[in-house]
């Protein structure tokens, strides 16, 4: 058997049909959203948020919809890291979506608060983040 393009094909010899015929099509497996931010981060301070981590394991991750819930519109676009930065404190969900090549989604929603007093760096050697998270920047960072 041989796929192309998500359909399947016999080849002559393999059985169950006459040769070439095509078999029902594959099903499409949704992609897999990965959104990197950090937990807790000061007002203003411009971070890169990412979607590196996320997949389709049958297809190509076409289109990042990035939503912070802080008033600023969502971003959508075909890269997997958007510039961000919170004008005010608060707790947010920050969001991503993902759309594969066959239409199909993703989302993964994490929560993120914005201190208006924070120190520039909230982790490091002697300051370890939560289970899960990893320090980068100075900041505890959702691990991917």
């Amino acid at each position: 058997m041989a796929v192309f393009a998500g359909m399947a094909f016999l080849a002559p010899g393999c059985g169950g049909g006459e040769s070439g015929e095509p078999l029902a099509p594959l099903p499409n497996r949704p992609p897999v959203a990965r959104l990197s931010i950090p937990s807790m981060l000061p007002v203003n301070r411009e971070i890169v948020v990412d979607a590196l981590g996320s997949y389709d394991s049958d297809g190509v991750i076409v289109e990042y919809l990035f939503a912070f819930a802080d008033g600023t519109p969502a971003t959508r676009t075909g890269q997997a890291e958007i510039r961000h930065s919170f004008a005010s404190p608060g707790d947010f969900e920050v969001s991503l979506t993902v759309r594969d090549d066959d239409g199909a989604l993703d989302r993964q929603v994490r929560p993120v608060r914005v201190n208006a007093q924070m120190p520039e760096a909230s982790c490091g050697p002697r300051i370890p983040c939560p289970p899960n998270e990893d320090c980068r920047e100075g900041l505890c960072w959702y691990a991917r």
